[in-house]
């Protein structure tokens, strides 16, 4: 099974605060299998300012819209990627790119709200099996 994943998840520091997200039992579950770890935010530097999105549009924090350039990194791993032949995507959940089903609403408090984060989104239009880990 191939099986594109957040990188943040495999160990690599590309949070926006240059921190990782590594979930052992997860690396346990897919052991054995092909791991293409993907950050579609690592584009934009790291550390950066947290994204959040607000009325369709990716924002950081100080208010500037990153949406194009997220676009552009989106779109550059798409084209990398042979998505046809990825078998499942485990994405971080609640983020901004990977979050799928529930983001944080883009005011910065802390609030849910149900939506995709912006890779998340891509991948599921072109018929992506996703998985969401905490």
């Amino acid at each position: 099974m191939k099986i594109l994943i957040s990188a943040c998840l495999c160990k690599e520091r590309c949070r926006y605060d240059g921190r990782d997200c590594f979930r052992k039992e997860v690396m346990d579950l897919i052991a054995g299998h092909e791991i293409v770890p993907v950050c579609p935010e690592a584009y934009l530097g790291i550390p950066r300012s947290p994204c959040e999105i607000l009325n369709g549009r990716l924002i950081d924090k100080n208010g500037e819209d990153l949406t194009e350039s997220m676009q552009e990194s989106i779109t550059k791993i798409l084209n990398e990627v042979h998505l046809e032949s990825i078998d499942l995507a485990i994405l971080k959940a609640r983020s901004p790119t990977c979050g799928y089903g529930w983001i944080f609403d883009g005011n910065f408090k802390n609030r849910l709200i149900y939506g995709y984060g912006m890779f998340a989104k891509a991948l599921a239009d072109r018929g992506i099996r996703i998985l969401e880990v905490d």
